[in-house]
């Protein structure tokens, strides 16, 4: 067993094949999820998929409740629970044991430092891992994927918590993100904002179906 990055398998060969990896699939939920596939192509573009770990057998393409990770959470926001702050996914982390399982994401300018081949700038400077369970995906598809497979994971968070989460997203997806509480929930959140934003968030969820 040990600790892969992202990073690492991201444009890997595969065997009898002229394409590389350029994406990886896991569903949402608790725990440490395994990556059930891999995206093949060049560069960014994803051509198809297979079942991992093999890289042999087609798979299906991603399904509600699953998420890519270089799309959907490389690179964007995430909320660290533990640390009630937004902070961007530099790597992500997994447990590698025939299978993969997700454990986390790495956040700092090391593995930024450590994804442009600058191996030995990053080995000078602190990486912070944030757990799996302890973290929101808070931008894009990678919000909404998670909201749709579990509307009530942010009911623990605390109003003052979702008012840091919210402040720091679009408006689009902060309404996105009271629409998933309940009232009274979204109420107090809205409390805990500026005025002008919450105006404006208010504004959009009426206009919202």
């Amino acid at each position: 067993m040990g600790l892969v990055r992202l990073s690492e398998l991201l444009g890997r060969p595969v065997p009898a094949s002229p394409s590389r990896i350029t994406d990886l699939v896991a569903p949402l939920g608790a725990g440490q999820p395994a990556v059930r596939a891999a995206g093949l192509g060049h560069r960014l573009h994803v051509a198809g998929w297979v079942r991992w770990p093999d890289l042999r057998t087609p798979a299906t393409a991603p399904v509600p409740g699953e998420l890519r990770l270089v799309r959907d959470l490389l690179d964007g926001q995430i909320f660290d629970i533990a640390g009630n702050r937004l902070v961007r996914v530099g790597d992500v982390l997994f447990e590698e044991d025939g299978d993969l399982f997700l454990v986390g994401v790495e956040v700092g300018a090391a593995s930024v430092w450590r994804r442009l081949g600058l191996h030995r700038v990053a080995d000078h400077l602190p990486a912070t891992v944030i757990d799996w369970p302890d973290l929101h995906p808070a931008t894009g598809a990678g919000l909404a994927h998670h909201l749709a497979a579990n509307p009530t994971a942010l009911h623990q968070l605390t109003a003052p918590q979702l008012a840091t989460l919210t402040s720091g997203l679009a408006t689009h997806h902060a309404a996105m993100v009271l629409d998933h509480l309940p009232p009274d929930h979204a109420e107090a959140v809205l409390g805990h904002l500026h005025p002008r934003r919450a105006a404006a968030l208010t504004r959009l969820r009426n206009l919202l179906p």
